[in-house]
């Protein structure tokens, strides 16, 4: 869905990173025009603060809820290759990098610690969920912070009927 949102805002290029093979086999045949392209470019590992091989935990009643991070009721689990995004940008010739929406499950201080260089190189707005892990609402801020400290950051909240919660963290 983002992919598609960043498109008709006018992304020039929207990188599609995916690690489930479910997950990108929608995007391939979603978004086969655009891939064909160039405007998608598919990268199919998971963002983590290295290079790894880690179980992908698949839920077998929502692809959306794939981790390699929570635990899953009745997951299975594949091996899927991870990398940073520092190396993602490096290995993909990218000269610019805009904008960054991380909604990945609980991995994103993993993400965020590897994608350093990037924050601090191209201070990209970025829209970042903080509600998967408990202390993501502090951590992942924190952790931008460590790369950029003078990023403006604001939340949104899940206002459900049992509790409030942060949502997604907003930089710019």
């Amino acid at each position: 869905v983002f992919t598609r949102k960043a498109l008709w805002s006018g992304a020039s290029k929207v990188i599609a990173i995916e690690p489930a093979p479910e997950n990108l086999e929608c995007l391939r045949r979603n978004f086969a025009a655009e891939i064909a392209d160039g405007r998608v470019v598919l990268y199919p590992k998971g963002i983590w603060d290295k290079d790894d091989v880690l179980k992908l935990r698949v839920d077998p009643n929502d692809s959306a809820r794939d981790t390699f991070v929570r635990q899953i009721d009745d997951a299975q689990f594949i091996e899927a290759p991870l990398t940073t995004v520092d190396k993602m940008v490096v290995e993909l010739g990218l000269r610019q990098v805009d904008f960054i929406k991380m909604d990945i499950e609980g991995a994103e201080q993993k993400a965020i610690v590897g994608a350093r260089n990037t924050i601090a190189k191209f201070r990209p707005r970025m829209a970042l969920c903080i509600y998967h892990i408990k202390g993501d609402d502090t951590m992942v801020p924190k952790l931008v912070h460590d790369a950029v400290s003078d990023y403006k950051v604001s939340q949104t909240c899940l206002c459900a009927l049992d509790r409030m919660q942060p949502e997604v963290a907003f930089f710019n």
